[in-house]
């Protein structure tokens, strides 16, 4: 083969084998509420599935062959995920760990807080045989705290780690937030003045709501799709008030109203 061939080859064969290696990259399985449910604003916290971040080749794109390189270890490399402003994680609740039973990675620390997860780990071309490796983001939970109705991203959004595959704003989880019902109760007495034993309509706003959960003064008496709360019993400074629940499981509760007997 001639020189100039034997040249040309040399490169094209580097060229490819580089190529090869640095296309290497991870798969994301993001993050949702657990069973699809919304998050809703100014309510409980909710149970996220897992992040996986998780390489697509054994010795690819996590472990020693993408992050420490084919010559070294990488040592306390770190990334950095987060939530946008209108969502919170629960700090200090989840957990992050490697593929059990796979030692190319190591994660030798976490933080949880209100607007971010940090994590600390290294990775090793030393451990004889490379292997499909995964960091696992688990146990998480998401609080709406405002905003309107919305579905955004958490996403990396720092830290020291090369992935490919998992540049600063990849999508790593996605929240969808619900408004409560804006819960209301008017009277059938317009006043809210009646006589002893004076039968009074309740009705719980808005309208075609899931469900509407009636309290007097404190305790339940009814509760169940019915609007309307009927009674003739009512007392001086009794009050009755109302718990509103939308079909995707928001609720909000009325003022009280307070009747003179």
């Amino acid at each position: 083969m001639p020189q100039f061939y034997r040249v040309l080859f040399g490169i094209l064969f580097v060229v490819g084998a580089f190529s090869a290696f640095s296309q290497a990259n991870v798969t994301i399985t993001p993050a949702i509420t657990s069973g699809g449910v919304p998050i809703c604003v100014g309510g409980d916290a909710v149970n996220l599935t897992s992040i996986v971040i998780a390489e697509t080749d054994a010795g690819n794109a996590l472990d020693d062959d993408a992050i420490g390189g084919p010559f070294g270890d990488w040592i306390d490399i770190t990334l950095t995920l987060g939530i946008p402003a209108d969502f919170q994680f629960v700090p200090g609740v989840g957990s992050v760990f490697s593929t059990p039973g796979v030692d190319d990675v190591v994660i030798n620390s976490f933080t949880i807080l209100a607007n971010s997860i940090s994590i600390t780990f290294s990775a090793f071309n030393n451990t004889g045989t490379d292997k499909f490796d995964a960091i696992i983001i688990s146990g998480l939970q998401v609080r709406a705290v405002s905003g309107p109705a919305q579905t955004l991203n958490i996403t990396r959004t720092g830290g020291t780690a090369n992935i490919q595959g998992l540049v600063n704003g990849t999508i790593v989880g996605t929240i969808t937030s619900a408004l409560p019902p804006a819960a209301a109760l008017t009277s059938s007495d317009a006043d809210n003045t009646i006589c002893a034993g004076q039968t009074v309509t309740f009705t719980g706003l808005p309208a075609g709501q899931a469900n509407y959960e009636f309290f007097l003064n404190g305790f339940t008496v009814q509760n169940g799709p019915s609007d309307t709360y009927v009674t003739s019993s009512l007392t001086n400074g009794q009050n009755i008030k109302v718990k509103v629940t939308s079909a995707v499981g928001c609720s909000a509760e009325s003022a009280p109203i307070v009747t003179t007997v």
